[in-house]
């Protein structure tokens, strides 16, 4: 069986998005503190850094160079996934958020 985690946040256009972090200073810059997915649509979400600290210890993920920095939506997960099971973690699980990823 294969198995993967995501995590996810709601944009502002109610798009359900793959983001460990509702707020995008850590994976999009400093420029971006306090600004948090919600406060955009998904088509407007700010790209990622190129190399985004771990918040879990020391590192770095670099992203290669095919990787373009968007955001990815769960929709688009599903579509690349086929043959993965998928443990989704509604971070703020609110009854809009349930309503979406169902």
């Amino acid at each position: 069986m294969n198995l993967m985690e995501c995590d996810v946040q709601l944009s502002k256009d109610k798009v359900v998005v793959i983001s460990h972090d509702p707020v995008l200073d850590r994976v999009c810059g400093t420029e971006f503190e306090g600004k948090r997915i919600g406060d955009y649509n998904f088509e407007e979400l700010p790209p990622l850094k190129r190399s985004i600290g771990l918040h879990l210890g020391d590192g770095a993920y670099d992203l290669s160079e095919k990787e373009t920095g968007k955001f990815s939506s769960l929709r688009q997960l599903f579509q690349e996934a086929d043959g993965f099971y998928v443990s989704i973690d509604m971070k703020t699980a609110t009854e809009e958020m349930v309503t979406k990823v169902n």
